[in-house]
Formats: structure tokens, sequence, C-alpha cells
């Protein structure tokens, strides 16, 4: 499983892999090389997850240090959220999941151990139903221009376009580039 830890000497934030065992991490003191300021130094890993606070009804996010636990232990956590709450709340990953049925994209609150790219069950707004849905990582999706789902490289212009789902499914999977006129897989 990966983790992050914040590099002690230069303060930037990079991941470690933490090791674990029949769903239990085993007790590490990691050394890491930064990758910010090249030195090797001991760090405390820890789990970024978010929650609803249900007293001020935002979303936080809190960090769980990296123990010799379950895995399960992870799924909720006692926290502090800035509107003077304190109490046991369950935790997550924020990450967009779109419905493989219909291709609506919405943000919730997933397992703490999801991953960009897996595949999960979720009651779909739009269809009213439950659904298999692809998981995104938020930031994924800045990367992609206009709002597409992905991108392809045009074989006429050779640039690279954003591709829509919908339009690709509507198409049979053909893509269309508006520059350039082309048509094609």
């Amino acid at each position: 499983k990966l983790l992050e830890y914040s590099c002690p000497r230069c303060s930037s934030q990079r991941q470690v892999q933490y090791f674990c065992r029949d769903d239990v991490f085993t007790p590490q003191d990691p050394w890491v090389v930064c990758g910010g300021c090249y030195v090797a130094v001991a760090v405390q890993p820890y789990k970024t997850v978010s929650y609803d606070c249900p007293v001020c009804r935002k979303l936080q996010k809190a960090r769980i240090p990296g123990r010799p636990v379950h895995l399960d232990m992870y799924r909720s956590s006692v926290v502090t959220c800035n509107c003077g709450f304190k109490g046991e709340v369950s935790v997550g990953r924020l990450m967009d999941l779109t419905c493989s049925k219909c291709w609506h994209r919405s943000e919730s609150l997933c397992d703490v151990w999801a991953e960009d790219g897996e595949v999960t069950q979720t009651f779909c707004v739009q269809c009213q139903e439950e659904q298999r849905a692809f998981v995104q990582d938020p930031k994924a999706k800045l990367q992609v221009e206009d709002g597409a789902d992905m991108e392809y490289r045009c074989e006429g212009c050779r640039k690279v376009r954003p591709a829509h789902a919908d339009e690709l499914v509507r198409n049979g999977g053909l893509a269309s580039c508006s520059l350039c006129h082309w048509v094609g897989y």
C-alpha cells in the first residue's frame, strides 16, 4: 500500500510503499532518500483521508499514522474538526465515480484504499439503480482538457484531442477530430 510522508528536512510531501501481510501492516521504521532534498531521513508515514463532519457538514481531511494494524482499522478514525466537533467518523478517499451505463460522473467518498482505475458498485442517481462505476482520482481529470473523459492522438493532424465517453458510445467507438475532420478508431 502507498502511504505518504513529509520530509522533516525540506517539508516536501512524497509517497512511500508500506508493506502488509494478511491485511495487516508489518512493523516498519522506513528510511527514505527524499526526492526533494536528496537526504536520507527516517519518516513517519501516514494516510491522508477525507471525512464528512457531522456538525458543520463540510468535507475535511485527516491523517492516520501508518502503524502495524489491520487495514480495516483505517475505515474510521477519531478526528477533531475546526468547528469544534471531536469524535469517531467514517473516513475514505474523495474520488470521481463514472457510471458504466450512462457515464454520469459524481464525486463520492470511497474506500480508503480505492485507487484510480478500479471498478466498484455504487448507486447512480441518473439511472436510479446500482451500477458498476469507474473510480478516478479527482486530480486526474484536471489533466484532460474541456472536461473530456480521455484523450487520443488524431491520425490526421497529429494533435492530442479530447474524447468524451458519451460521444464515443453514440458513435460506435469512432472519434472525430474537430480541427481536421478526421474520423477513426
